[in-house]
């Protein structure tokens, strides 16, 4: 079904600072380490320190400024990291080719193998998983709801796309099962 697939960083994530970070390299390290079961920011911040890691070069780290508050800084900083690699596939769809972005990993509500934060896991882990997916696909809706909110009035002058959201809305709490 997909023609390409391609990696690129999140908006937020190039706000954090990894846009000049080669995203594909990024990709690769933290599949490894989610294929580990050791996807934490902990982690990211932990590894990214190494001069030749891919991370490192975000200048947001600020490795040598003692001024920096470390911890709670760089925790977030490696957030953006965990969160912020976006999958790019080209597919067709009606016969037409389409851009399709979603996220290489997801901040689940399950604590991590240590017992604290959230753990990440790679999209597919994610949708693989029944109980993850409904969760993810909850939050989603509530997203999808609130920005139907918001935007109501602006969808309500173009309703081709109203149509095409409200069909995404429809799409997403049919897959969500009954008791959640």
């Amino acid at each position: 079904m997909a023609k390409a697939q391609q990696y690129e960083w999140s908006d937020g994530a190039r706000r954090a600072g990894f846009g000049k970070c080669n995203v594909k390299d990024a990709r690769v390290y933290l599949k490894a380490l989610s294929d580990a079961g050791d996807l934490t920011k902990e982690r990211v911040r932990a590894d990214a320190a190494a001069p030749d890691h891919p991370l490192h070069g975000n200048k947001q780290w600020c490795w040598d400024d003692p001024e920096v508050a470390y911890d709670k800084w760089q925790l977030q900083i490696a957030s953006s990291a965990l969160t912020g690699v976006v999958v790019v596939e080209v597919a067709k769809v009606d016969g037409v080719d389409q851009t399709i972005k979603r996220p290489a990993f997801i901040q689940t509500g399950k604590l991590d193998t240590r017992g604290h934060g959230t753990e990440n896991m790679t999209f597919e882990d994610v949708m693989a998983d029944p109980l993850l997916r409904a969760e993810y696909l909850t939050r989603l809706l509530k997203d999808v709801r609130r920005l139907d909110q918001l935007y109501a009035s602006v969808l309500a002058l173009y309703p081709p796309i109203q149509k095409r959201w409200a069909d995404l809305r429809k799409s997403i709490e049919a897959q969500i099962p009954p008791d959640m």
